[in-house]
């Protein structure tokens, strides 16, 4: 589960509208109480784990900024950079 604490309720909702909306998988709105909104976490989706580095952090050889957060001299899967 992860819980967004936003004091401003248009941006949740803004947020919730555009879930719906997007063409890929979205977490399920599990509750909304002003000013929180808890959402499911994706099945299969680590996004990180408390006090592990995580891609495109310093220190991994990857640079956040490249497409991909590539490392340096690799490329991406269709032959750019």
């Amino acid at each position: 589960m992860f819980l967004k604490v936003d004091a401003d309720q248009a941006r949740i909702d803004v947020e919730v509208e555009a879930m719906s909306l997007a063409p890929v998988p979205t977490p399920e709105v599990l509750w909304r109480k002003p000013p929180a909104l808890a959402i499911a976490a994706l099945p299969r989706t680590t996004l990180g784990r408390l006090g592990q580095e995580q891609l495109g952090t310093p220190g991994n050889g990857r640079d956040p900024a490249a497409p991909g957060g590539l490392r340096p001299g690799e490329s991406s899967p269709g032959g750019g950079r």
